[in-house]
């Protein structure tokens, strides 16, 4: 509502036009013409609600001010829309050397245009389809909304792959949930649970999971590939507005990077940058922000100095040097109930790697202001056990995160999968399997 564009007429009358031939970085374009014609196009109707619609509305209309092209599979000009559309990507991958593609505003399209646009250009791309990584932007809160689309058709008997992965909408609104608040405040992770689930759930009395199973060209699923994020340049904007901290953006980075999928961090977050006309609860597009000056050296420096910058780093670098960060399965362990009257804002999940119980990491988070204990059973969602008994554990450190001087943290799992796990306040934690020295020849 607040998109002043959205509310100006003539830029809403404008005829789609590309002229040519054009000159791209030494390369000739050809032109066929096809998107210059209007008969391409759909012209069902300027429609401001689009965005929010789920009833077949949000692909018959043009999108606020954006002309829809014709994707459905019988219109007269289907095929050559699709080619022309392969054609301009496969250009900008193969001879630009593009790397990845985010589709954005996916729901508005037919299904079965993105089943023949992804094969087409996988096709084209060859052996660099391997490393091409093509994720879409779905606006929806749902796992049913957000998985269909990984799967080549709507059919519930369809195992076939489509595009790589989805933002993950469900897991964002999550956590901004549980972390963006004014203040000392907290809500819930009762929420973040549940995506994290059904990131490997199946509806009920369904055919096939949310997400599709079956390896894409990388050898990657869907579920490797969503894509974790808590904030864009969209209508959910910056994290850090009002009397948001920039502790608490940093602990909710904390989440982004330690969890399942691909983490997606927004520019100017590693500096916490804060959107001083933003509001917690109302959309808007005021944080796109000028974050680095033309010619500022000084601001870069001063940025990679400061308390949110180390902490992404060493949180970086902790995923990078911890393989079940990258790779593991998720089980959470810890979530207070939201009906409860001792919620304390804690919240504790595991990530591990099936048959490697010595990488098994666990990460917890305390948004309290006092020091929690908690006494989880260390069990996967299988209910195995992720540690051996009498596994020490131990938390590794956070520069720029931790309080100068933080005592390292021990805990060794009892008998029965069963340890007390210290958070310190205001705090993420990793814990780590205690690496022992060897002693002697036996014990090496």
């Amino acid at each position: 509502a607040n998109a002043r564009w959205a509310n100006v007429p003539q830029w809403n009358v404008q005829r789609a036009a590309p002229t040519g031939p054009l000159n791209v970085l030494g390369k000739d374009i050809p032109f066929n013409g096809i998107l210059g014609q209007l008969h391409a196009y759909g012209r069902k109707g300027f429609n401001h609600d689009s965005l929010g619609k789920n009833n077949g509305e949000e692909v018959l209309c043009d999108f606020y001010s954006l002309r829809d092209i014709w994707t459905h599979p019988s219109g007269e000009h289907y095929q050559e829309i699709l080619d022309e559309l392969v054609r301009i990507y496969a250009f900008y991958i193969n001879d630009i050397g593009v790397n990845g593609l985010r589709i954005d505003t996916i729901k508005h399209v037919h299904h079965q245009f993105w089943t023949d646009f992804t094969c087409d250009l996988r096709k084209a791309l060859g052996k660099r389809s391997k490393q091409t990584l093509i994720f879409g932007e779905v606006y929806d809160g749902t796992p049913t909304a957000l998985g269909k689309y990984t799967y080549a058709t709507d059919d519930p008997n369809e195992k076939g792959v489509c595009i790589d992965g989805t933002l993950n909408f469900q897991m964002c609104w999550a956590i901004r949930n549980y972390t963006r608040h004014g203040g000392t405040d907290h809500g819930h992770a009762n929420g973040i649970e549940r995506a994290m689930r059904d990131l490997h759930a199946t509806p009920k009395g369904g055919k096939r999971p949310y997400y599709n199973p079956a390896p894409g060209p990388g050898g990657l699923n869907a579920r490797q590939q969503s894509i974790t994020f808590m904030e864009n340049h969209d209508g959910i904007n910056r994290f850090r507005v009002d009397s948001v901290s920039d502790r608490r953006n940093t602990l909710a980075n904390a989440l982004i990077l330690t969890m399942e999928g691909i983490p997606c961090l927004y520019y100017g977050t590693e500096d916490s940058l804060h959107d001083t006309r933003g509001k917690i609860g109302q959309d808007s597009e005021t944080g796109r922000l000028t974050f680095i000056k033309s010619s500022d050296g000084q601001r870069v420096k001063n940025i990679q100095t400061g308390k949110s910058y180390i902490s992404t780093r060493s949180l970086i670098k902790a995923r990078r040097s911890l393989p079940a960060l990258r790779y593991g399965l998720t089980s959470p362990l810890w979530v207070d109930n939201r009906e409860s009257d001792h919620d304390d804002g804690t919240f504790l999940f595991a990530r591990y790697i099936p048959n490697k119980p010595h990488e098994t990491i666990l990460v917890g988070l305390n948004l309290s202001q006092e020091e929690r204990t908690l006494n989880p059973t260390l069990i996967d969602q299988n209910q195995q056990s992720l540690f051996p008994a009498n596994t020490i554990l131990e938390r590794v450190p956070h520069p720029g995160l931790d309080p100068k001087d933080f005592p390292k943290i021990l805990t060794t799992l009892n008998a029965r999968d069963q340890a007390k796990i210290l958070l310190p306040a205001d705090s993420v934690s990793i814990w780590r399997v205690k690496i022992i020295p060897a002693t002697s020849p036996q014990d090496k």
